[in-house]
């Protein structure tokens, strides 16, 4: 058999959409029909989150049934024959959350699939039942460290430094921050290769190197008297407090803050809470300070 390469039109991300759009439909009208229940708690809605989808990638939470999982089964099969796109069961993995080793073995026939464990890299980001935990953090303060050793900072005027810093080299812990505080021994590590790279050496966060100033007047603002470095521990309690503001100003009305709302009917009882979401409620009264409520002009209330 022949291979032939795959052509993509302009139209083929949006036929795909059309497609992705297709499942979603199947998957909800058996979740109403009580075919199979998803997991977490129930939307103002009164629905369950059946599944995520991004690109190409579709993620479910299940609850165990194997009946219900039987119909799941058929219904990605129908799903098969109506669009005639394939579903990549070598790709395809079973998390299981307390499963016994029987249920777990009468599952795995039905989708031909592996099974894994958390914790595991969902795009881009560990998923675990706890915070990332030293080894996570090591990773990426190893991409960032691979990252300074591309530039070689000798070359490089102390401007162009800056501008690397507060720019190319400011991106890697960026998701991470927006998501997770960073632990004060891995930040430490992390501002040491800032540190050095800003002073001539692209070496390890192991290496020291001579600073002229000291490093928190360089983070400061330029019109105080600093370089305009960015500080990362503020950066990260910013990107964290973010999340604050979308919840109660912005993003009213979607689906992760449906989903915080019905999890977590008052925010601060984080008795029962994750532990991310515990590390978010702390930051609570740091955002407070930092909002303050305008009074407009009366044309967005309606009486």
């Amino acid at each position: 058999m022949q291979e032939r390469p795959e052509a993509r039109g302009p139209l083929s991300s949006y036929l795909f959409i059309l497609a992705a759009e297709g499942l979603t439909k199947i998957l909800q009208k058996a979740a109403q029909n009580d075919h199979f229940h998803g997991l977490g708690p129930t939307l103002h809605n009164g629905s369950t989150i059946i599944h995520l989808q991004y690109t190409d990638d579709t993620r479910m939470s299940l609850n165990f049934d194997l009946s219900g999982l039987e119909k799941v089964s058929w219904a990605l099969k129908a799903f098969e024959m109506i669009s005639g796109l394939k579903i990549n069961f070598s790709k395809t993995e079973i998390i299981p959350l307390n499963l016994t080793n029987s249920d777990l073995s009468s599952v795995l026939p039905l989708f031909n699939c592996k099974e894994t464990k958390l914790p595991i890299t969902y795009l881009g980001i560990p998923l675990h039942w706890k915070l990332p935990r030293k080894q996570g953090w090591s990773n990426l303060i190893d991409k960032i460290s691979n990252k300074f050793s591309r530039w070689k900072s000798n070359f490089l005027s102390m401007g162009g430094r800056s501008v690397i810093l507060n720019s190319v080299l400011i991106a890697s812990p960026l998701y991470y921050f927006s998501i997770f505080k960073c632990p004060s021994w891995a930040l430490n590590k992390i501002e040491r290769i800032r540190r050095n790279f800003l002073w001539g050496s692209y070496q390890s966060a192991d290496k020291k190197k001579l600073c002229l100033v000291n490093w928190q007047t360089i983070c400061k603002r330029k019109e105080f008297g600093g370089w305009g470095i960015i500080n990362l521990q503020h950066m990260n309690l910013a990107l964290l407090c973010k999340w604050a503001w979308k919840y109660f100003y912005k993003e009213h009305n979607s689906l992760w803050e449906d989903l915080v709302r019905s999890r977590y009917k008052n925010l601060n009882n984080t008795h029962s809470a994750s532990s991310l979401w515990k590390s978010f409620s702390k930051l609570l009264p740091i955002f407070k300070i930092g909002s303050q409520k305008i009074v407009g002009n009366g044309k967005d209330i309606n009486f």
